[in-house]
């Protein structure tokens, strides 16, 4: 098969980029696997080497920018590909009505995030945004159930939760027993991560 991953940027560090360098590097051992992605300042130039091709869509900066030359590439190349595996909402907006075989993976949602930080008029906006984009694909995955419930969804759900990949990250040795125990937790500190919840448990 011919795979098309598609996002909004490439950085070197981010959740959904680890989590798609983590496919093509696992699709990649059986499949040919591309990746379509924006021209952004945060981008780098040294593209992982799992995929068969990065094609960086020029004059994207914008994100009208990007609808417009994502949609183009997508009708030029819809047979190209056996299957476009689009991340999170804003990416597949350019596909709406198009005839390809899309998967979705949501990572998270803006609304979410929006509505905890208290932009409520956003939150509404985004809420919008996203129900029109999930409800595109021919499959829709989330990594948890509880982002997909304010929205109304017709294509089949999956839930595939984010892994670990313990030939990277395994737990050590404990040196001593102790009665306390310490976390690290790398993410974004903002309300929808939901730190208070784990501080609370731990208390």
């Amino acid at each position: 098969m011919r795979i098309a991953q598609v996002t909004t940027q490439f950085a070197e560090v981010g959740g959904v980029e680890n989590v798609v360098q983590s496919l093509a590097a696992e699709l990649s051992q059986e499949h040919e696997v591309d990746l379509i992605t924006r021209e952004r300042p945060q981008n780098t130039d040294n593209m992982p080497e799992e995929f068969s091709t990065v094609h960086v869509l020029e004059g994207t900066e914008s994100y009208l920018g990007f609808l417009r030359k994502c949609r183009s590439f997508l009708r030029e190349n819809q047979d190209t590909y056996d299957v476009f595996h689009f991340h999170n909402w804003s990416t597949i907006l350019p596909a709406a009505g198009l005839d390809i075989n899309s998967v979705l993976t949501t990572h998270g949602t803006t609304f979410d995030v929006q509505a905890s930080n208290g932009n409520h008029l956003r939150a509404v906006l985004y809420w919008m945004l996203e129900e029109a984009a999930f409800n595109i694909p021919d499959r829709l995955t989330s990594v948890t159930k509880s982002h997909l419930k304010p929205f109304k969804i017709q294509p089949p759900v999956d839930i595939i939760r984010n892994g670990v990949d313990t030939d990277k990250y395994s737990p050590g040795e404990i040196q001593e027993k102790s009665d306390k125990f310490e976390i690290l937790i790398v993410g974004k500190h903002n309300q929808a991560k939901n730190h208070s919840a784990l501080i609370q448990a731990v208390s």
